[in-house]
């Protein structure tokens, strides 16, 4: 069984793997203007974290696993980290516009 750790280095390998893709996805959706980003399933927040390098918005990262959450949360203290399910989320409606 993998631990958080193992969970949190298999992430980072695959966020260097699309990390091209990603700048050019940021660029085509005009992320930069955004105020409020929403990342559902952001895991250990190794994806998370490298948004603000982007955007000035304040960014929520949301995942079911709890454990997740605590490395991203000891690594990223602008971004607020929260559990839920991204089928039902705890927002209310047209809070986030990313």
């Amino acid at each position: 069984m993998l631990t958080v750790e193992d969970w949190h280095q298999r992430f980072s390998r695959q966020a260097a793997w699309t990390s091209q893709v990603r700048q050019y996805l940021y660029q085509k959706s005009n992320l930069s203007s955004a105020k409020h980003i929403l990342e559902v399933g952001c895991g250990t927040g190794v994806i998370t974290t490298s948004l603000h390098q982007h955007t000035q918005a304040h960014i929520t990262g949301v995942d079911l696993r709890r454990d997740f959450l605590q490395p991203a949360h000891a690594a990223d203290s602008l971004t607020t980290y929260l559990p839920a399910d991204g089928y039902s989320l705890p927002f209310p409606s047209f809070v986030f516009d990313a």
